[in-house]
């Protein structure tokens, strides 16, 4: 469509055309050490761009891209100009359409996915990017800004390891910088799954949540589940045969036994016990069967509701 104006100065035709909107990249590692890393952007089918951090806040470093309100997705890169990447493969932010404003794209170094958020005056409220289990009785989280007086209110956490989920009561919520820190009424179950939500204003929906994984680098796993033993995989004697296997956040454990190398069709299921913290999230399954001489295993390991089958990875 075309439309006209007059104005003082003389007849004016004008088309509409589109406008840009602005991509702001919030970048944080936990080190603080980001050199001259940056972003790498582009357009499906379209050469890339170098864009450089060229501000910060309390979340982490920014940089800042424009590109017509049309767009509804880029393609980026963590990279300095060497092609030292933080995260090695391409990654993709995808946004509904606005027809001005901004879209602020949230990162955690080493992470793959992002948080994207779109609003008209480039206000970002404080929403949750990502979660860990940080405890017993903690979940801490990465949000896009802080709180000074939290509401522990709008902030819910749920066990999905149930048929339905279920509420897990909060003791507290605080916020240290951009993390957030929610402290349990009970102790947590490490082989189930939680998710932590922020809810709206008037907590009638979602406004953002994350899922609660274990951070493999905290010093709480580290003490928790450090098994220095040297028996882990197969072992026998002459009257039984053990199996030890490290799964610290599985929720069960079962041995598929096999006749041969080569069928799909299991002989016998053996389960195993184990997995919790005083055991060091070791699962173990001792048989006197002498018929398991000679055959086949692999290990099929419960997450919740899923599973993974896998190799003894210590045979």
């Amino acid at each position: 469509m075309v439309f006209t104006t007059f104005s003082e100065y003389g007849f004016v035709s004008k088309a509409n055309a589109t406008e840009n909107i602005t991509l702001r990249f919030h970048f944080q590692k936990s080190d603080g050490n980001y050199g001259a890393l940056g972003i790498y952007a582009w357009k499906t089918g379209a050469a890339g761009t170098h864009y450089a951090f060229t501000s910060e806040d309390e979340y982490g470093k920014i940089a800042t891209v424009s590109v017509s309100n049309t767009t509804t997705s880029i393609n980026y890169l963590v990279t300095d100009k060497s092609w030292n990447k933080d995260y090695a493969s391409d990654r993709v932010a995808r946004w509904d359409a606005i027809s001005a404003g901004y879209v602020d794209i949230y990162l955690v170094s080493g992470v793959s996915s992002s948080s994207v958020f779109t609003s008209t005056d480039g206000k970002t409220p404080v929403e949750l990017i990502s979660a860990c289990i940080a405890g017993e009785d903690k979940v801490e989280a990465i949000c896009t800004g802080s709180e000074e007086n939290p509401d522990k209110e709008r902030y819910v956490l749920k066990d999905y390891t149930h048929d339905e989920p279920v509420v897990v009561p909060l003791k507290s919520v605080t916020f240290t910088g951009t993390k957030a820190t929610f402290t349990t009424e009970d102790k947590l179950d490490f082989t189930h799954v939680y998710r932590v939500f922020k809810l709206t204003e008037d907590k009638s929906a979602n406004s953002s949540y994350a899922l609660a994984k274990f951070d493999f680098n905290s010093d709480f796993f580290n003490d928790a589940y450090k098994y220095d033993g040297d028996d882990l995989g197969l072992t026998f004697t002459d009257t039984t045969t053990t199996f030890k296997v490290w799964a610290p956040t599985a929720s069960n454990v079962e041995i598929l036994v096999f006749a041969d190398g080569q069928t799909t069709t299991i002989d016998e299921t053996i389960p195993m016990t184990g997995g919790s913290v005083p055991e060091k999230g070791v699962w173990t399954a001792v048989s006197e069967d002498k018929s398991l001489i000679g055959k086949y295993y692999l290990y099929k390991v419960y997450f919740g509701e899923s599973y993974n089958i896998a190799m003894d990875p210590y045979a």
